[in-house]
Formats: structure tokens, sequence, C-alpha cells
């Protein structure tokens, strides 16, 4: 591919994978968080557990942390299970991918191509990875992450930013050991009283805090003559920083007054302006109960402030890092939340605050997964180190149900067992799904039913169209023998037929109309409705002689006012036409609840309808008794217009002459209309 100073590879020009991206994000976050968490202590182990994160990160054969001195880099931290340097081992720069890395000064990938990098031969390795190390700004040496057998595989800009980021970190880190090692050296000279560059030895006035003695430090470590410290009475407190001059003098004197050893750290102005963080330690000698005299030593702990301001601000970006994540990550102890950010806090619809005071993880869980989320939180703490990946549903505070797809892992946090880990909001990925499922189930059934349409059209609309053409050939023959009385009877015959044809043409055209609606949907009334339906149907309601009974207080529905009408007009037309031989026909119109939702129903005491033929009446051109006038097109253009809504509809018959009752649910008006 490469030799030489280049950067990581870019992906490639074609769309990334999304779920990989994703994945990859979560492995960047995870490294992140488990070096952040890692727990406190020995700064040895720390760092030698981060370079270990770090090689399995980007899948390295060996990782290697070296510091330059004399022309070599000294290995002072290495992970390399299948064998690798040894700590203490020099390695040479010249011609190395360490080198290269210094001499570039920022990230460096080397991969062999059709001839082997020398860099790499050098080492038998097949790919190198490696940052410059900076410890206070300054050089130190090299993070290398060493490649024996595979390549560096797809990373872009954000594994770049990322090994950047490690490789101030772990300067950060350096530099705070370095000060352990200082902070513990000067202790120990102290301890010895034995004078050094970076202590002030000094006597005083427990009264005025003048100065009796001051070692020759001082003047090396703030520039002021001794002399000028002896001879100015009030030399400490007017040399005191202005934010410390108010508390720190005061500390002093009213532990000088208990007659109490004291250590405090504040801040002094050098004689060239520069701040010079000290640690004072002050041995109050006292007579008969009374200070006498102060006795101390001031150490310089101006560059470990300077360390711990530094790490705060690594550890503040690493945290800003997960605070301001696009997804929700977690700190899970002995059932409660340790640690949210804002996003997961967002999800759930509360404040963080809320969720670490006042919420255990349950509450979050809908009830019937609280089993599954409790088991996979109690296998990872009790030392189940695989990490974990499931779906369940969530409650939020608002009452609402929503998907969340978590990621966990084993982890320690203050000391104690933990589980650690991100969280995503599938909802809106599952309602797609589930609407992907649902059109394609609805496209299935579409096509189905478009070929048994295509297949009854074709075959019910032939039936007239032979007939006519039949008695045209009959006409004919009667008008060329002058039979005018068959002559008319293959008239009518004709005209029956062209009836039939265009009662089915007007069936298929309003069938085709549903879902196309011209009118928007508004509220409507049932009980106007089926009043208006009535008075339409009076004429064949008062032939037949049909009892009528609706129910009082109907309630109000939403749709077109047109397509419900039909329905009804279907519905109750049906009714009064296979009422048979009924001599009381009666017909009821009314509304039932069912599992808490109104259904209305069209009742009859007609000649009934055998079960088996309760779902193949709403089929296209479907006709139970051909004997009796009809198209076989109503039933279904019921079923479609209340599917349509979003509704359903059934009969209900014990058989024939046990007269038959039909379902169906409507929507309500929706708030706010």
């Amino acid at each position: 591919m490469h030799q030489g100073k280049a950067s990581l590879p870019e992906p490639g020009n074609g769309s990334p994978d999304p779920r990989a991206a994703e994945r990859r994000w979560r492995e960047r976050v995870r490294l992140l968080s488990r070096i952040m968490t890692h727990p406190g202590g020995d700064t040895d182990a720390h760092l030698a557990e981060a370079l270990r994160l770090i090689t399995a990160y980007f899948g390295a054969d060996a990782g290697v942390i070296g510091q330059v001195e004399e022309a070599r880099m000294v290995v002072r931290y290495v992970h390399a299970p299948d064998g690798g340097p040894a700590p203490g081992e020099r390695l040479p720069l010249d011609g190395t991918c360490e080198g290269l890395v210094l001499q570039a000064g920022e990230v460096v990938a080397v991969e062999a191509c059709e001839g082997a990098a020398p860099c790499l031969e050098h080492a038998g390795l097949t790919a190198y990875l490696g940052v410059p190390l900076p410890v206070r700004g300054k050089p130190y040496g090299v993070l290398g992450l060493w490649f024996r057998s595979s390549s560096l595989g797809p990373a872009g800009a954000e594994d770049r930013s990322l090994l950047a980021t490690l490789a101030g970190w772990i300067g950060t880190m350096l530099a705070r050991r370095q000060d352990e090692q200082d902070l513990r050296r000067r202790e120990a000279r102290y301890r010895e009283l034995i004078g050094s560059t970076l202590a002030i030895l000094w006597e005083g006035d427990p009264e005025t805090f003048a100065f009796s003695f001051v070692s020759r430090e001082a003047e090396a470590l703030l520039g002021y003559p001794v002399d000028r410290w002896i001879e100015e009475p009030n030399f400490w407190v007017e040399h005191i920083h202005p934010e410390d001059r108010g508390w720190a003098p005061a500390f002093c004197a009213r532990a000088t007054e208990e007659c109490r050893r004291h250590t405090f750290e504040y801040r002094m102005i050098a004689a060239d302006g520069r701040v010079v963080w000290l640690r004072d330690v002050v041995n109050v000698l006292a007579e008969d109960g009374r200070p006498v005299r102060l006795v101390g030593v001031m150490l310089d702990i101006t560059e470990q402030k300077e360390a711990e301001r530094q790490l705060r601000e690594a550890e503040a970006k690493f945290r800003a890092l997960v605070e301001q994540s696009l997804t929700g990550v977690y700190i899970i102890q002995e059932g409660r939340f340790a640690y949210v950010n804002p996003m997961l806090a967002e999800i759930f619809g509360y404040t963080p605050e809320e969720l670490l005071r006042g919420c255990t993880v349950m509450d979050l869980v809908v009830e019937e997964d609280r089993p599954l989320v409790a088991e996979n939180i109690r296998r990872r703490v009790e030392g189940e180190e695989e990490a974990i990946r499931y779906t369940f549903r969530g409650r939020r505070k608002d009452g609402r149900q929503i998907y969340v797809e978590v990621h966990g892992l084993r982890a320690t946090y203050q000391g104690r067992p933990a589980v650690i880990g991100t969280l995503l909001d599938v909802t809106e990925q599952r309602r797609a799904q589930q609407e992907r499922e649902q059109l394609i189930t609805e496209l299935e059934a579409r096509n189905a039913e478009l070929e048994r349409f295509t297949y009854t059209v074709s075959h019910d609309l032939r039936s007239p169209l032979v007939t006519i053409q039949g008695f045209v050939g009959l006409l004919r023959e009667d008008l060329k023998a002058g039979r005018r009385q068959a002559v008319e009877q293959d008239l009518d015959h004709i005209e029956k037929a062209g009836i039939t044809m265009r009662q089915l043409l007007d069936g298929l055209l309003g069938l085709s109309r549903v879902g196309r609606l011209v009118n928007p949907p508004k509220k409507v009334s049932m009980d106007d409705l089926v009043g208006d339906v009535l008075v339409l149907l009076g004429g064949e309601l008062e032939a037949r002689g049909v009892a009528v009974a609706v129910q009082p207080g109907l309630p109000v529905v939403y749709g077109d006012r047109i397509r419900l009408s039909e329905v009804l007009l279907n519905l109750i037309g049906n009714a009064v036409k296979f009422m048979g031989d009924q001599p009381h026909p009666r017909i009821e119109i009314g509304v039932e609840d069912r599992e808490g939702q109104p259904c209305f129903y069209v009742r009859d005491n007609g000649i009934g309808i055998d079960p088996a033929y309760h779902e193949k009446i709403f089929g296209l051109f479907e006709r139970l008794h051909t004997g009796i006038d009809g198209t076989g097109i109503g039933l279904a253009l019921v079923r479609r217009i209340v599917e349509f809504y979003g509704g359903r509809i059934w009969v209900e018959s014990e058989g024939a002459g046990k007269g038959s009752t039909f379902y169906f649910t409507l929507p309500p008006p929706p708030d706010g209309t």
C-alpha cells in the first residue's frame, strides 16, 4: 500500500455500512470508557492496562510505549502476548518505524505493498501504526502498534483522531508518573532534612510571620534575594498570590494559635512574575502551650499542579465525548445508575439527576422484560466478562413504551463491580420494520385480490355479453321471419343483459373508488346517517313491511359521509332483500361494546347464512342465492370501505332461517377535531 509518512487509510468511495460505523463507534466509546473508569492507584498498572486495551482495539500483535534517550528508544511499557521487546530494551531509531514517527511528528501508518518497506523488514513486521508521545508539550517517545501477520484494516479519521487523543492522554499519565516519582524523592529529601533545589527551609515568628531564616533555595525558586525575605517583615504575606492572600495567612494563624502542625498549598508571585505553587509544611514549636517558633519547608509543586490540570483537561475531554454522544451511556451498580449521560436521560424523558437519585434501573423496564434485564445485569456483575447485546422494552417518564437496544460489559467503578455500556432508542427502526412487513403483507394480499378480481371480472362480464350476442342472433332471425312477439321477447332479454352489465360496471367503479376519496374525512353522526339511509330505503322497507328498531345515541365516527352511507345502504338493503318469507320481518341497528371499542351491528331475522360461507360472502361477485337480484359486489365494497378506515367487518349467523348479524367497527374522531 504505502511506505514512510502516511495517514491512516480513509474509507472507500462507496457508501459506508451504517451498522459497521455504529459498531466501530461503540467500540471507541467502550475503549474510552474502560480507560476512564479504570481504578486509580498505581500509574504504571494503569498505563499497562491502557496499552493492552489500545493494542486489542486496533487488532495489533504488540503495543509498545518507548522513551527516546541518546538516539535510542528505551522500551518503558510493552504488551506482546506472542513475544516482543522487553521492558528496558534499547531499540535503534535510524531506519526504523519509530524513527519515521519521530521525523513525521504525527500519526504514521506503514504497510507492506509490492516491495517490502525497509523499516518493516527491520522488525519483521507486515504493518506498523505509530504516534509521537508528548509530555508537557515536549517530545518524549512513541506509542507504536506492531502487526506481524495482518494488515492495518479499514480505519478513518475517527480512529486517527482517537489514536492522537490516546497519545495525549498517555503523555499526561507519563507526566503524572514523573511527578509522582519527583514528589516521592522530594519527600525523602525533606525527611532526611537534606537541602535540595526543590525545597525552601525556613523559620519564622508565630505572631508576625516574619522570617528569621530562609535557605538559599528560596532565591533559586522565586528569584528574590534571601536578605529581602528576612529584612522585610511582611515579605511572605505581600508576595502571596492575591487570590490566596485572604485565606492562607488566616489559615496559618489559626493553626499556629492551636499549636497544630499544618500543611497547606497556595501560590506565590516570583520576581519574574511567574506563579509558583507551594506546599508549605509547618511545625509549631510551643512552650507552656504557647507557640514560640515556626519551622517549615516549602515544596515547589508547580509542575504537579500543572500535571493535575492537564489530567483534568484530558479527563474532561473524555467525559465531553461521552456527554455529547448521540448514544446513551450508563454505569449500573447495585441495581441503580451510578452514571448516565444526557442522551440516555433524554431517551427516557428524565433529567440525569432524576435517574441518578430517584430511579432504579427496573423503573425504566416494562414488567414483562424485567427478568431478562435483571439476569443480564446479574451475570455481568458476578463475573461474566463477555459483552452482551440485546433489546428490551423500556418505559418513558410519560408512560410511553419504547424499544431500546443495549450493549453492556462488566467493569470496575470506584473499586466495586459495575456494568458499563451504551443504549440506543430503536423504536422508530422497529416501527419502520413493522410498517415494511405490513406493507409487504398488504401488497401480497392486493396481488392475490387482483388475480381473483381479474378472473372474476372476465367470467361475470362474459355472461351478459354471451346473452346479448345470443339474442342478437335470434333477433335477426325473428325479424326476417316477421315474428313480432318473438322480437319483443328478444329485445327484453337483451335489455336485461345490458342492465346486468351496467350494474356490474357500476359496482366495480364504486369498488375502485374506495381509497381515492374525494371528500376529506370529518365527524359523522351515526344517528343522522342511519336516519338518512332509512329514508332512502323507505319504499323497500314499506313494500316488504319491515319493522326497523334503531338504538338511540349512536356514537360519532370519523370518515367520508358518502362512503359510510354506502356501508349502511348495502347492509340494510341486503337485510331487506334476504328476508325470505318471514311473516314479521325486523331489522335492528345499534352498537355494542367489544373489548372497550364501539362495534356497530345490523341484525335481521331473515333467511340466515350457513357458517361455511361467513367469509366467502365478502368476496367479489360471490352470490349464495342466484335467484335473488344482485351483483355480488355489495359486501366486497362494504369490506373495502370499512378496512380503508382501519376497521373490520364480519357476520354472525347460526344458519338457515336463523337470521344474520353484520358487525363492523369505525374509528372515533381524533382528539382536537
